[in-house]
């Protein structure tokens, strides 16, 4: 039975042993901390290597969490709370959206109208559509996965097959349109933010919106 294993669930169980060695054993922590490095291991080992899906290590993570104590409730799914989460869930429905309904094909058609064949104008195009949306929607991640599908489905009208210099070009176009670009622009991205709030406390004096862009863009 154990020959049978694949080399995922080989992983898995041996990711699995080594949390629960570090739960058990303590390793010089203090009692309660223990058990919560033991499944902290364990789900980041279990992402990095992904011998478990995604989504099944993180409901294993919050389930463990509850059913042994490891911590309250409210801190427990305290990252719920974060409004920078509830706009990456939306940008990511947004996103999805885009491709199972086919509006990004019909937004790539319209784009190429307008920018013509030119692959420098489409690279200086989806730029340029990633820059706009930084000035409208304050999450890098919303905008990764609104401007991906349309990218992609322009790389496809214009013939460029998976892992060609062409279609890796426009998808980097879109990450640096949508995510680098903007941290020119204060609330464009959760980090941004982060800098604001940490700066207003510690030195009682932030950056305001156009200084910011001044400085930066």
């Amino acid at each position: 039975m154990i020959s049978a294993l694949r080399p995922g669930q080989w992983m898995a169980w041996l990711i699995a042993l080594i949390a629960a060695g570090i739960a058990v054993s303590g390793i010089g922590l203090e009692p309660q901390s223990a058990p919560i490095l033991g499944l902290v291991v364990l789900t980041i080992g279990l992402w990095a290597t992904g011998a478990l899906p995604e989504h099944v290590t993180a409901v294993l993570f919050f389930a463990a969490a509850m059913l042994f104590g490891l911590a309250p409730a409210d801190v427990t799914f305290a990252g719920f709370e974060s409004a920078a989460l509830w706009l990456i869930f939306g940008g990511l429905i947004i996103g999805v959206a885009i491709e199972a309904t086919g509006l990004g094909q019909r937004l790539a058609h319209h784009l190429l109208r307008a920018m013509g064949h030119s692959y420098r104008g489409i690279i200086f195009g989806v730029l340029a559509i990633g820059v706009a949306l930084g000035f409208l929607m304050p999450s890098s991640m919303g905008r990764v996965v609104l401007l991906l599908p349309i990218a992609l489905a322009l790389a496809d009208q214009l013939g460029f097959a998976y892992g060609s210099p062409g279609r890796t070009g426009i998808v980097m176009a879109a990450a640096v349109g949508a995510v680098l670009i903007p941290f020119a622009i204060l609330p464009a991205n959760v980090p941004n933010v982060v800098l604001y709030g940490l700066t207003e406390t510690l030195y009682g004096q932030a950056p305001t919106y156009g200084h910011w862009l001044l400085l930066h863009f």
